[in-house]
């Protein structure tokens, strides 16, 4: 456990508790210094806002990564877990004032993620390099760690992470383009459950018929609620059954023989969306790690000019097709579920996020974000970079990332669409044995 500064500028003052877990195959000493650590991996984890992995039977892929390195630490990333956890009540403790709130939470965005790891490498290992390894937004990460720390690394370990590199706001043409991979996520759904499409479009008129539709926790649940079970089911292997069998126990009926949503299907939706209770940073900051400082001319003073940007919201918008009431009324298509987009309503709708409606509506006007990537260090970066993309992954856009590794020096690619996200924790000796492989070989792979 470390103290790391709140604000590695400066202008907010005070410390914060960082957790790191070390799991080795040998006995560590923290602080000795090696004449290298290639052997020795910084874990980047996913979210943002989702603690480090432990080292139990849920986290079974960590043992196959012991079979290319010595040592694994993981960083529990500020803000959750060990580290500082984040809460409403955190917030309200510190200030009472949104707009202090929203500076408070600006802190725990992936450059401070980066300082908080370099911080630790130097207390661990001195001046010795380390390896980094990032998932999702963990490579974002990483990303970013080359930016800012690249003498730092020995090499580095992308899956499912390479972010938008480009100045300013890259929300829009971001969820643009993983709107039309959900599209396609959904048509793939609907072929393997066909019987599905009118079972939702019954639960989405049940609940425009019995609104509201009041859950234990106090959430109420509504079509654009119920799209978002797309979310943790549509972009994982084994998240199309796992949607229908949900789907299948919709209804039961009364005494009387009517319809009506059963007990298990709300209990089950219910504690879908309580699970933001205990990782609130990864709805309440993740449109900002889009940002990669600021383009737009705005100085914070006058950011309450602005209305809130709210990306996932407008481009959602644009598209019927996501319009649960419009698909009922006006077409016989299906209602297609959403994926990991946050959107405004869920501040409200969602008993769990209610506290941080005021904030993040703060954040979402807020222009000034500090940079997160440095293009002219990437394009002349020197350290032996890999990363996995997943041509199907609905969370990364696989032509996004593809720009972005173009403008990586010494980044080598595998593409392929035998995975989806979670292909690092579903199948770790592979995936991560491809990328040592395209580091020693120094050259690109697609399998499609």
């Amino acid at each position: 456990m470390f103290q790391v500064p709140l604000d590695y500028s400066n202008q907010l003052k005070g410390t914060i508790p960082l957790f790191v877990r070390v799991v080795s195959l040998e006995t560590v000493t923290p602080g000795t210094t090696r004449n290298t650590c290639s052997k020795v991996v910084c874990y980047l984890q996913g979210g943002p806002g989702m603690e480090s992995p432990r080292p139990d039977s849920s986290t079974h892929f960590l043992r196959p990564l012991l079979d290319y390195f010595d040592t694994i630490v993981l960083l529990e990333q500020r803000g959750t877990g060990l580290s500082f956890p984040i809460h409403w009540q955190v917030l309200e403790t510190y200030s009472s004032d949104v707009k202090e709130q929203a500076k408070f939470l600006a802190c725990f965005r992936a450059d401070s993620i980066v300082r908080d790891a370099e911080y630790c490498r130097k207390l661990l290992y001195g001046d010795s390099t380390w390896s980094i390894l990032g998932q999702s937004f963990g490579g974002f990460c990483a990303v970013t760690y080359l930016s800012l720390f690249p003498h730092s690394l020995h090499s580095c370990y992308i899956t499912a992470g390479l972010p938008p590199i480009f100045p300013g706001f890259q929300g829009i043409a971001v969820y643009q383009a993983l709107f039309q991979r959900l599209i396609q996520q959904n048509e793939k759904y609907y072929l393997h459950f066909p019987k599905d499409i009118p079972l939702v479009r019954n639960i989405v008129q049940y609940l425009d018929q019995h609104a509201p539709v009041k859950l234990s926790s106090g959430s109420i649940l509504t079509p654009r609620g119920l799209q978002t079970l797309g979310h943790r089911t549509l972009g994982f292997s084994g998240g199309f059954g796992s949607l229908h069998c949900l789907l299948e126990k919709a209804f039961t009926q009364d005494h009387k023989g009517n319809s009506i949503l059963s007990e298990y299907f709300l209990a089950t939706v219910d504690h879908l969306f309580s699970t933001w209770e205990t990782n609130p940073l990864y709805a309440v900051l993740h449109e900002s790690i889009y940002w990669n400082g600021n383009n737009s001319g705005q100085d914070e003073e006058n950011e309450d000019d602005d209305h809130p940007i709210w990306a996932a919201e407008q481009v959602i918008r644009s598209l019927p097709c996501f319009d649960a009431m419009h698909c009922l009324q006006y077409t016989q298509k299906p209602i297609y579920f959403t994926g990991e987009m946050i959107f405004p309503f869920m501040f409200e709708q969602f008993a769990c996020l209610r506290p941080y409606a005021k904030v993040v509506d703060q954040l979402a006007r807020k222009k000034n974000w500090s940079s997160l990537y440095n293009k002219e260090q990437l394009q002349n970066n020197q350290i032996a970079t890999a990363a996995a993309i997943f041509y199907n992954d609905v969370y990364v856009d696989y032509h996004k990332s593809i720009e972005t590794a173009k403008q990586i020096a010494h980044c080598s690619i595998w593409v392929t669409n035998e995975y989806l996200h979670g292909a690092l924790r579903e199948d770790t000796k592979r995936v991560v044995g491809m990328l040592q492989k395209l580091l020693f070989h120094r050259s690109s792979c697609l399998e499609l």
